[in-house]
């Protein structure tokens, strides 16, 4: 089933309600299925764990139990963190080499994907992925319990225009912050915040799908360039504390060099998105929002 609110949901509580069970369930049925897959079970879950946390902040100011749930599917996502950065060095290093093919000699470049490759076989065998797998599992059944009691104070829109207004508004914080003095952190902090706008334009999607959906694909696009941004950071911050454990240290360099390239090549884009994505001040945001939830047939109805 589709992440998104539903006409029929009895309550925006049972919509609550239904959406996190439909996300742990198939982060659970993940685990089980996955196992055997590193890379593609530690993304899976960590996905699922980001879409709850989104979920989360829209009826944020409505739900009582926001800090503990939001703390506890953060440290679920966060017992697979080592792997997942193992992951994406390999996979920024590819990404980098990829763009520039033309441009250079992956044989001079090679020590260092080597590296990176000997250092998350070295994680694996110091750390067993099962065993974190397993607590996570462990952890989103205690979840699950928990679920069946979540309340919120309002109903309708009343229990998502604040969250919807407030991410969106730390949105447009975080981007002008990162266009008036790009770095690593503010480029970070502006990511996870679109990453939950772009989950609440996906959860009401339907009260206008087709703008809705052209609206989320567009927030889905910077929020995947900011990821990049992110990832590529992470493997910059890495190469320049311990430039010769990656082998030459010039090859370091010039891969240092073409890591800068690229995020200033993902900068521009990510502003020029960013741009039109949070042209709207919040308030104006809300309220479209909002006309549109009410036309579409949401309204308040009993709580369950």
């Amino acid at each position: 089933m589709a992440y998104r609110l539903k006409r029929n949901d009895a309550s925006m509580t049972a919509a609550l309600r239904r959406v996190a069970r439909q996300q742990v369930a198939r982060a659970i049925e993940g685990i089980d299925r996955q196992a055997t897959d590193a890379a593609e079970a530690v993304h899976d879950l960590r996905r699922r764990c980001k879409k709850v946390r989104g979920l989360l902040r829209l009826v944020r100011p409505a739900f009582a139990g926001y800090q503990r749930e939001n703390a506890a599917f953060r440290d679920i996502a966060r017992h697979l963190s080592p792997w997942r950065d193992a992951t994406v060095l390999i996979a920024a290093y590819d990404a980098v080499t990829a763009r520039f093919e033309a441009q250079i000699d992956r044989r001079a470049l090679a020590s260092i994907r080597r590296q990176l490759t000997l250092d998350r076989q070295s994680l694996q065998a110091r750390c067993t992925l099962q065993d974190a797998l397993a607590r996570c599992r462990a952890e989103l059944q205690q979840a699950q319990r928990r679920i069946d009691h979540w309340q919120l104070a309002d109903d309708g829109f009343d229990a998502l225009a604040d969250g919807l207004g407030k991410t969106y508004a730390r949105g447009r914080q975080a981007m002008r912050r990162a266009c008036q003095q790009v770095s690593a952190g503010d480029m970070h902090e502006w990511r996870k915040r679109c990453k939950y706008h772009w989950c609440h334009a996906r959860l009401l999607q339907p009260v206008w799908p087709g703008p809705m959906k052209a609206y989320a694909c567009a927030a889905r696009a910077l929020s995947e360039e900011l990821g990049d941004y992110h990832d590529l950071a992470v493997f910059l911050d890495v190469l320049t504390h311990a430039p010769e454990h990656y082998g030459d240290i010039r090859s370091v360099e010039v891969m240092i060099g073409l890591i800068r390239q690229n995020q200033a090549h993902l900068t521009a884009s990510a502003i020029r998105q960013g741009q039109r994505l949070f042209a709207d001040k919040p308030g104006a945001l809300v309220d479209r929002w909002g006309r549109r939830y009410e036309a579409w047939g949401g309204g308040k109805v009993p709580g369950p």
